[in-house]
């Protein structure tokens, strides 16, 4: 009798199907119904996969299992090149419904194969795993579309080669394109290229007229593969950002608008009378100072109570970030490298001009080596979108205008203490059909220093900084906001 129970046990286990599972000493059919999903996508360099069991299983009869006593639970298996764990889910009767899942998630590089390997699997307590489902694929990351923030030089002149370095994101490492719209008369030839930066000689033909240029980078994929921009259709070619091309116009002589702040303009020869934490704040020491700034920065109104404070605040800031008056005569372009303007407009002559905004000095003159880092980083001034612009007027006057506001720090201050958006400041210099120039297009702040090749011919002064205690704040600069700004559609 011995011997039939051990053949019949011996003989169950042969026969067996992968849906029958035993206990020692017992049989039992366990009917699986399982299903293992999974999931890997790629997003911007980065993978992630996904791998979930869910199910349950039916019981038929068995010898002597004590069932009742079982539990199962479900483990998830997901390999995902290096990185590899398996989660099991809560244990839950032999009949219930179970689940498990797990994510991985890595980093990758495009253009790289990643093995991803899953398993999705049921296990019983008494019989181990008795139902399993596995595969394996490989991923690559989604190349992302490729991003484009700027272009130095940004003027190029007709009939000119020079070297223009284009910076941005995702440009692959495959040979990129360039393109620009309208693009007659301008090619290139790339000098050196990676996923950030591009170097390319750009070649202006003669002829080539007064124009906003278009630019755009197509990325042509990374390692030798093709741009792969996934079921998510990414694509290849970056939104444009635009250079201006500038012709020599032919006999027109070289116009230079420089626009500085003037800390001795009348207004700011005497300040209004602030309360006296706010003056000793302001005016004890850099370090006071910086943190008196710092919180307007931040949203907070230090020490601001009023229209008086808010005049004493604004003239403030611009009487001690104000800059040095320009020469009698200068060099534009040694000027341009002194860095010491708001803005500057350089229009005509024999070459094709530039447009250039400086940076805020730092009116606390603060000493610490990295807050002067931090400080010297953010004082930047914004170039309005049509910072550059160039074209003909209407009036059938070739123009360039140049346009820009305070950096993002400088807004922030100015929101806190007048609740408003920042305005912008701007110079058009134009020119005839017969090369005979106007400068008379310009903001009203800040002074405006005017050159013909090199000499000073004019100084425009600039409005009172700031009124509010006059009940007339928007007669002056800091009353304005960023409604306050000339568009290319209004040069006459």
């Amino acid at each position: 009798m011995q011997r039939t129970t051990l053949l019949l046990v011996g003989l169950l286990l042969l026969l067996s199907s992968p849906r029958q599972s035993w206990g020692q000493g017992c049989s039992i059919l366990l009917t699986p119904h399982f299903s293992t999903y999974t999931s890997v996508a790629s997003d911007n360099f980065t993978i992630t996969s996904n791998v979930t069991i869910q199910g349950y299983a039916s019981i038929g009869p068995g010898l002597g299992c004590p069932m009742n006593s079982a539990t199962h639970k479900g483990s998830a298996y997901n390999k995902l090149s290096s990185t590899v764990a398996t989660n099991y889910g809560t244990p839950v009767c032999a009949t219930c419904y179970l689940s498990a899942s797990n994510t991985e998630e890595i980093g990758g590089d495009p253009g790289v194969l990643y093995p991803f390997s899953w398993s999705g699997c049921a296990v019983c307590s008494l019989a181990g795993t008795f139902w399993c489902s596995s595969g394996s694929s490989n991923q690559t990351v989604i190349d992302p579309t490729p991003v484009l923030t700027g272009i130095s030089p940004s003027d190029w002149t007709a009939g000119t080669t020079q070297s223009v370095t284009f910076s941005g994101h995702y440009f692959g490492t495959n040979a990129p394109t360039l393109s620009f719209s309208p693009g007659a008369g301008i090619g290139y030839t790339l000098s050196s290229y990676n996923d950030t930066q591009i170097v390319a000689s750009v070649t202006v033909a003669s002829g080539t007229p007064n124009e906003d240029v278009d630019v755009s980078v197509t990325n042509n994929g990374y390692g030798g593969l093709a741009f792969d921009g996934g079921a998510v259709g990414e694509s290849p070619t970056s939104a444009p950002i635009y250079a201006t091309v500038h012709a020599p116009i032919a006999g027109a002589p070289e116009v230079t608008v420089i626009g500085w702040i003037n800390g001795n303009a009348p207004d700011l020869q005497t300040l209004p009378a602030g309360n006296m934490n706010l003056v000793t704040q302001l005016n004890n020491n850099s370090v006071t100072c910086a943190a008196e700034v710092g919180a307007w920065i931040a949203g907070a109104t230090a020490d601001v109570h009023g229209p008086v404070d808010q005049d004493y605040a604004n003239d403030w800031l611009i009487k001690y970030s104000a800059n040095p008056a320009p020469p009698s005569s200068i060099d534009p372009k040694t000027q341009l490298t002194a860095g010491k303007y708001r803005m500057m407009n350089d229009f005509g002559g024999t070459g094709g001009g530039f447009h250039a905004l400086g940076k805020t000095p730092d009116p606390c003159a603060v000493k610490t080596a990295i807050l002067k880092a931090i400080i010297y980083w953010t004082s930047d001034g914004q170039p309005s979108q049509y910072d550059g612009a160039s074209g003909t007027s209407p009036s059938g006057r070739v123009y360039q205008l140049a346009e820009g506001r305070v950096g993002m720090a400088g807004q922030l201050a100015n929101q806190t203490l007048n609740s408003r958006t920042t305005p912008w400041i701007w110079s058009v210099v134009k020119f005839d059909s017969s090369s005979n120039p106007t400068y008379s297009e310009h903001g009203v702040f800040p002074t405006y220093s005017i050159y013909v090749n090199g000499s000073l011919v004019t100084t425009i002064p600039q409005i009172q900084v700031s009124c509010y205690s006059g009940g007339n704040a928007s007669a002056c600069f800091s009353g304005k906001d960023a409604t306050f700004q000339l568009t290319p559609s209004q040069i006459q």
